[in-house]
C-alpha cells in the first residue's frame, strides 16, 4: 500500500478542508451546529476516505462504496 499522502487528491482533499475549516471559523455562533458542523463534516470526509480507498483495493466493493462516498461529500462541500 503507497503512503495515502502523496496522493494528489488526498493533497487537494486535505487543503480545502484546512479552508473549510478557516471560513467556517466567520460564521455565525448560531450555526455552530447546523450549516457550519455539516460543511466541515462533508469536508472531512474526502481526505478521511482517501486512505480507505486505498486499504479497500482488496474488496472492489468497499473500494467503490468509500469512493461513492467522498464524492458524494466532495459534491455536498462544492454546493455549499
Amino acid at each position: 500500500m503507497r503512503d495515502y499522502t502523496k496522493i494528489e487528491a488526498w493533497k487537494r482533499s486535505d487543503d480545502l478542508t484546512v479552508a473549510i475549516y478557516e471560513r467556517t471559523r466567520t460564521f455565525p455562533k448560531e450555526e455552530i451546529y447546523g450549516l457550519t458542523a455539516q460543511l466541515r463534516r462533508a469536508a472531512y470526509s474526502v481526505p478521511a476516505n482517501t486512505p480507505t480507498n486505498e486499504i479497500s483495493k482488496f474488496g472492489l466493493r468497499n473500494a467503490k462504496l468509500s469512493t461513492l462516498e467522498s464524492f458524494t461529500s466532495q459534491f455536498a462541500t462544492r454546493n455549499w
